[in-house]
């Protein structure tokens, strides 16, 4: 979790004002919980949204070496997780490095496309 709240203040301390402490956790500790929670269920969407990607990484590859990466430089800003994915090929292009680039970057090429396919007519 940022250890800065979006207004810059400490999150320890600012957790106080908006989350109430239960009996074996302080405020920050409880939004700690949900923002891991939040990071796992982005996880699940980049898999779903990339299932090709995800088979030639495995699932914990994935994660760390594109999920995590994906994210933390095009965090999603729509209420929708529809679209998560769809700038992953550009992701590809400009951040990722190893020797299988094209091999991973046509499958994320794939991905997007078919995604886009399905909730477009969706």
């Amino acid at each position: 979790m940022n250890p800065l709240s979006p207004s810059g203040e400490c999150m320890e301390e600012e957790a106080f004002n908006y989350i109430v402490p239960s009996p074996t956790l302080r405020p920050a500790q409880r939004i700690q919980i949900y923002n891991q929670q939040y990071w796992w269920r982005l996880f699940s969407v980049m898999q779903d949204a990339a299932p090709l990607v995800t088979r030639l990484f495995g699932y914990r590859d994935f994660n760390q070496s594109i999920a995590k990466p994906y994210l933390l430089k095009y965090p999603p800003n729509s209420w929708s997780l529809n679209e998560i994915g769809n700038l992953l090929p550009q992701w590809i292009e400009d951040e990722y490095h190893a020797k299988d680039k094209q091999l991973v970057l046509d499958a994320a090429k794939l991905d997007t496309a078919l995604n886009i396919a399905f909730y477009k007519n969706a």
